[in-house]
């Protein structure tokens, strides 16, 4: 028998979601290292994995949102429906006494319920190791109570920026949200960061007794890629994910419109198709360019992979907001292994810009749409020369395997 770990997130075994996606990739590797795998995950995660200890939140605004999620995995019928709006009203004047008073994620209140639930596990899992993920950062204040309850080895691992503007609700989330990281600063083995920009500035913030360490997420690179070429009468540019805010496509219709002026047989050939949730701005603002955007909606995650094979090149873009220069979006990972072409669409991250040109793919600055077209005309140059099947760039080195090797070496 290997060794015997505790994993703690809110969120695994749903669909689509970036956190349980990453969660969920990471026990499903850890038990094919022979490691005893035991979950404790909120009321919104489902039981994939067989081994998954479910608890609800304790506030109003946490039980509001895990009901939603119960019922979102049930079949849409009228029963349900009458179901969901009876809980969801019932709950409701109490929902909305806590907003009055605390401007707080639902998910904050998690951690009440679940630390309980922790101390209880660790006496009777005696696990070597303690891993919280997130997503919602209540995890590592669960992780934290069961620490205390063993002598466990704590790794906490933050998928996002935990202390930024655009984080938290209300100054009393954010001292929630600096308690937190105080309690990983003081108290954890070892804090895991995805993006080296990430780390240092978590690192100008407080002082860290335990290690730190950048470990870029990876995909599963053991999935049958299938090699389906697209068809050969224009180019095909798959995005995947949700398009919203300053995620949006204005940047890319910018670029097409400024190759149109270039050179107007080129940007015919371009057709953009989004897979995933679209907002209504978003799809207003791409009248402009008439049938080159497709919105194909949204797709389970299998399919998303799918997907992304069927295209010539796959398109990253990243929020125009501050936090972006401390992220990588995570379906640059999956992207890599398809062994398509990338264009990404870099907002002021040259992390994210070195990533992508290591690994021989495209990136461009996101508030130049010269470089935008730039790019998109050595799209089509290379599709018109047959050569954009070469340009796929290099090999990954980023693997879901090569980053629970660091994971494991961490504790070792």
């Amino acid at each position: 028998m290997g060794e015997r770990w505790l994993v703690i997130s809110y969120f695994t075994g749903v669909d689509g979601m970036a956190a349980s996606i990453h969660a969920d990739m990471r026990i499903k590797e850890l038990q094919s290292r022979s490691v005893e795998v035991q979950v404790l995950s909120s009321l919104a995660a489902k039981n994939d994995h067989g081994l998954v200890q479910r608890v609800i939140s304790l506030f109003p605004s946490g039980i509001r949102f895990e009901v939603r999620h119960v019922f979102r995995k049930r079949k849409k019928n009228a029963v349900n429906i009458l179901l969901k709006s009876f809980f969801i009203l019932l709950l409701f004047p109490f929902y909305a006494l806590e907003k009055i008073f605390l401007r707080f994620d639902p998910t904050w209140s998690w951690y009440l319920t679940a630390s309980r639930e922790g101390r209880k596990i660790v006496r009777e899992f005696n696990p070597e190791i303690i891993y919280s993920t997130g997503g919602p950062a209540s995890a590592h204040l669960v992780a934290w109570a069961a620490k205390k309850a063993s002598g466990a080895k704590w790794i906490a691992e933050f998928q996002d920026p935990l202390l930024h503007p655009t984080t938290y609700r209300s100054d009393s989330e954010r001292k929630h949200f600096v308690r937190i990281e105080d309690a990983v600063a003081q108290h954890a083995d070892a804090a895991v960061y995805v993006t080296e920009g990430a780390r240092k500035r978590a690192l100008d913030r407080v002082s860290f007794k335990g290690r730190t360490a950048v470990i870029y997420p990876g995909a599963d690179s053991t999935r049958t890629i299938n090699t389906n070429v697209p068809p050969d009468n224009g180019v095909i540019i798959a995005h995947i994910g949700t398009l919203a805010g300053t995620r949006n496509l204005d940047a890319m219709i910018s670029g097409m419109n400024l190759l149109r002026e270039r050179d107007p047989d080129s940007e015919s050939l371009i057709k953009v198709i989004q897979y995933g949730f679209t907002s209504r701005e978003v799809m207003t603002g791409s009248r402009s360019v008439g049938d080159r955007i497709v919105f194909a909606g949204r797709v389970p995650h299998d399919e998303a992979l799918r997907r992304m094979e069927d295209a010539h090149v796959l398109l990253l873009i990243q929020n125009a907001d501050d936090v972006s220069r401390e992220t990588v979006p995570s379906k640059i990972y999956e992207y890599f292994l398809t062994g398509k072409p990338i264009l990404g669409l870099v907002f002021r991250n040259p992390e994210l810009t070195g990533i992508l040109r290591s690994h021989g793919h495209l990136a461009a600055d996101i508030e130049d749409p010269s470089s935008i077209a730039s790019a998109l005309m050595k799209i089509v140059k290379d599709f018109k020369g047959g050569k954009i099947t070469e340009t796929a760039g290099t090999e990954p080195s980023i693997t879901l395997s090569s980053s629970v090797d660091r994971l494991m070496e961490l504790v070792r």
